[in-house]
């Protein structure tokens, strides 16, 4: 089984060095991903930061197609 994890946000180049240094360690590599998105959000309640946005994605990964739609609260 396959866990993707997505974490957001600004890193040194030291705190990338040092994430990079724990996943080695801490897990096993499965893989690189040719993947195009075109990511579409709702901007209102992304400049609200409240979570209640909805968020549609298409994406092709490795030639396989694949749309998915999250909608917040």
């Amino acid at each position: 089984m396959e866990i993707e994890v997505e974490v957001r946000g600004p890193l040194t180049d030291n705190q990338h060095q040092e994430l990079l240094s724990f996943l080695k360690e801490n897990s096993k590599y499965l893989g690189r991903k040719e993947r195009q998105m075109l990511c579409c959000m709702d901007l209102e309640a992304l400049k609200n930061d409240d979570g209640s946005g909805l968020d549609v994605r298409s994406k092709i990964t490795n030639g396989r197609a694949e749309l998915s739609i999250k909608k917040g609260k």
